[in-house]
């Protein structure tokens, strides 16, 4: 019996990949999306106030299990940060919005109230994922 509940616990474990350190090059695989939030002034609804912001997204193919504000989250979706627009900009994105992907990239945490999931990926490549 304590073997069946060890065999359970490895296999849930092993759905969720590892979750990225800070500052990390890495290579993520999902679905390209776009999705709209409530931003300024308080970032808590559209409906009573906050601008609409839309952002882009990595819906995650393998979500991973990360603890980064003190407890353990699931995490199957990343924003996308595009910093230096030379490498890839959002009309570089925007033909692949809806397809898989793999974009590559540093990691951060989620640093302020525009930061919408918990790790976030500042791009530098794209590309899309021939089946």
């Amino acid at each position: 019996m304590k073997l069946l509940w060890l065999s359970a616990l490895l296999l849930s474990q092993s759905v969720l990949a590892y979750c990225p350190d800070e500052n990390q090059q890495v290579a993520l695989q999902g679905t390209l999306i776009q999705q709209t939030r409530p931003g300024a002034p308080n970032y808590e609804s559209i409906k009573e106030g906050d601008e609409a912001v839309t952002y882009d997204y990595l819906q995650l193919d393998q979500p991973f299990e990360c603890d980064v504000n003190g407890e353990s989250e699931n995490v199957p979706l990343v924003q996308l940060v595009l910093i230096d627009k030379a490498k890839i900009g959002y009309a570089d994105l925007a033909p692949r919005l809806g397809k898989e992907v793999i974009v590559t990239g540093k990691t951060m945490y989620a640093q302020a109230g525009r930061h919408y999931t918990p790790v976030l990926l500042i791009v530098d490549g794209v590309k899309h994922v021939t089946p």
